[in-house]
């Protein structure tokens, strides 16, 4: 579904799942003036103590912003050696930052740290993480765990009518535009059959 039609139906606040584009979802949302409560794919996995215990994972390094660069476990400063664009299937264009390591020859720690033959490099996006700590921020605060504990007894009903007992397993057209009928037409059934 596209995002632009979700919008649509809530205008001040948006809830969603699970959504891999967070990057793409967050500017579009700040764009509309809308306050996204986005759920981005890692978001449970970083909860876990397992995460955020282990200091090897890039996103667990320090980080210094103002002279920009991160600290490996040993304490090795890892310095900006370049930048990569990308862009997605969907047009979205995004910059990644790639840090390495100056000399991981010798260091007790490199089979835990990394698997390459030379030294350690990191790519982070920075705009990403800007977005995901504001994610963050909305779906841990007092509002936001509200929320997310509604969602799991809200539409997994509707979903398993759907899936169970209408036996909708699979989208039968191709198209997006027809997609989007399709499941339009699948909701107006349900909701018809709710009200008579």
């Amino acid at each position: 579904m596209d995002l632009r039609i979700v919008i649509i139906f809530c205008p001040s606040r948006l809830w969603l799942t699970q959504v891999m584009v967070v990057k793409k979802t967050m500017s579009l949302c700040r764009g509309n003036d809308i306050e996204p409560f986005v759920k981005f794919n890692y978001f449970h996995k970083e909860q876990k103590r397992a995460f955020k215990k282990n200091g090897f994972l890039s996103q667990n390094l320090y980080y210094n912003a103002d002279e920009d660069y991160y600290v490996c476990p040993m304490g090795q400063h890892m310095n900006k050696v370049g930048k990569k664009r990308s862009k997605t299937a969907s047009g979205y264009t995004s910059t990644t930052t790639i840090y390495e390591a100056k000399n991981c020859k010798g260091c007790p720690l490199k089979c835990l740290c990394s698997n390459a033959k030379g030294n350690r490099r990191v790519e982070v996006n920075h705009n990403l993480n800007r977005h995901k700590q504001k994610a963050r921020e909305l779906l841990t605060c007092e509002e936001g765990i509200y929320h997310r504990s509604q969602r799991p007894i809200e539409p997994e009903s509707v979903f398993g009518q759907i899936k169970s007992n209408k036996h909708y397993n699979r989208f039968r057209h191709f198209n997006k535009d027809k997609v989007l009928m399709d499941f339009a037409i699948l909701l107006s059934r349900l909701t018809s059959e709710n009200y008579t």
